[in-house]
């Protein structure tokens, strides 16, 4: 892969989560091919045997779709999912379902399905169920694999893996319906990972996304006006009609508009009305897309000199200090010291995520960018936890004054033994149940590992949390 990618590319990148995603995973289609598929002929065609989901299970599955909390520029699946007025799902839609909702769903509502032993078809349904739901596991740890911001000669062997074993599954679950065009072009993605890279480096949603904003300018439908330019004998002569010149006028104003609000140069009464853009267009800013030009950017300005003003700096609370000082004494941060005031943030960008503290307002619905999961130590596995307080700190370093910032957390507490995790068969899923009883304060640095979080309420006292981490 080339150099300018960013180094993505590994040979070879052992991952430990997906390694015991794969030994949890059941062995019901270890043995089936493609080619071959292990049907039950036994259970006619029209039986519940053949039903995918009932309208209850469909309900409840809207129902948690509608509880699942995720940040905003994630794009998740409607809530009205399964019915018609949902209409097409886009790429970026199904990849979420796929990632957390479904997955999710299926397991509580199937987990702990049991037989009534009314007849020897509820067992086969049950065990049906179970296959439908290792079926799914199968294209999430399929799209695990390919979806990486990383990959190697695993990453496109594991994807292969999993995404034959899934095709083989459909097979199973699905005798009387052959395989479409899009799961023979799945089959080539193993080879095109090792040839190009990355998959976000070469797949054609950036053009489709242009496609979309350009489609949403409002014109005025006159076309067929010819203008005659001499400057070049090559363009002597096109034509270009009033809809052109609309189209891009549009663009480049919405572009410049965009330019003057970032720019430190702006005026504080248009910097006032930032939030009413993002309201009416921040839709242009959500989506995988646009979180990928923001996460995988170049962050080295954040070791500029800080210019900042003391005058809004604000006492630090107490607990929150009390913090600070037990994490200055356990870690050593040259040219800084825990001081008692410091300059506060609603929220913060962090290496293209943006974080807020709990109390951040309506942008802030539920707590979308207050949930995240990060890196105690390195090496260590992510843990969930929930931003109290944003702040900022002078560090002298390089001769200079740069932005130390730092985030006050509150873990999520580990479950208790009476309520059992089912999502411990699918280790490498990376869901798992937590309990909503938080930790004491705690402060982790912006250098940590942090990425954002997707949750929903299992039961009373309990949440299952899996982070958006695609660094793997």
């Amino acid at each position: 892969m080339d150099a300018h990618r960013g180094g993505l590319t590994e040979d070879v990148e052992e991952n430990a989560d997906a390694a015991a995603f794969a030994d949890a995973l059941p062995s019901t289609y270890e043995n089936v091919t493609v080619d071959n598929p292990s049907a039950d002929t036994t259970v006619p065609v029209d039986c519940d045997y053949y039903r995918r989901l009932s309208k209850d299970e469909l309900e409840q599955i809207q129902q948690d779709i509608s509880n699942t909390i995720r940040p905003r520029w994630q794009s998740g699946p409607p809530k009205q999912l399964g019915t018609k007025g949902c209409g097409k799902l886009k790429a970026d839609q199904w990849r979420s379902s796929i990632e957390f909702d479904i997955p999710v769903s299926l397991v509580k509502l199937w987990s702990e399905m049991k037989s009534t032993g009314e007849s020897g078809i509820d067992d086969k349904i049950i065990d049906r169920n179970g296959k439908t739901l290792d079926s799914t596991m199968l294209l999430h740890a399929a799209l695990h694999w390919a979806t990486s911001y990383r990959t190697s000669g695993k990453h496109a062997a594991e994807y292969m893996k999993y995404m034959r074993a899934y095709l083989a599954s459909l097979r199973d679950l699905f005798p009387n319906t052959d395989l479409r065009t899009c799961h023979h072009n799945a089959l080539f993605i193993g080879e095109m990972l090792v040839r190009f890279g990355p998959i976000h480096g070469w797949w054609m949603f950036p053009f489709e996304r242009i496609i979309g904003l350009l489609q949403q300018i409002n014109i005025n439908y006159k076309m067929g006006m010819d203008y005659n330019f001499s400057l070049h004998p090559l363009f002597a002569y096109f034509s270009l009609g009033e809809l052109e010149i609309t189209m891009l006028k549009s663009f480049c104003a919405a572009a410049n508009l965009r330019a003057l609000v970032q720019s430190h140069g702006c005026p504080d009464i248009i910097q006032s009305c930032a939030h009413l853009l993002d309201d009416c267009y921040g839709q242009d800013q959500r989506g995988t897309l646009m979180n990928d030009l923001r996460t995988l950017g170049d962050f080295a300005d954040q070791e500029k000199p800080w210019d900042y003003d003391r005058q809004k700096f604000d006492r630090i609370e107490p607990l929150v200090h009390e913090a600070l000082v037990r994490f200055s004494q356990s870690r050593s941060i040259e040219g800084w010291t825990a001081e008692t005031d410091a300059l506060f943030h609603k929220e913060r960008e962090i290496r293209g995520l943006k974080i807020a503290e709990i109390n951040a307002g309506a942008k802030n619905t539920k707590g979308r960018h207050s949930i995240i999961f990060f890196q105690p130590t390195t090496d260590a596995e992510l843990v969930p936890a929930v931003v109290r307080k944003i702040f900022s700190m002078p560090r002298h370093q390089n001769g200079c004054e740069q932005e130390a910032i730092f985030l006050a957390i509150h873990r999520y507490k580990p479950l208790s033994d009476r309520v059992a995790d089912p999502f411990t068969l699918y280790t490498g899923f990376g869901a798992r149940l937590w309990s909503e009883e938080l930790g004491p304060v705690e402060i982790i640095t912006s250098s940590q590992k942090i990425c954002h979080a997707v949750s929903r309420p299992w039961e009373e006292g309990v949440r299952v949390l899996c982070a958006i981490d695609r660094v793997s």
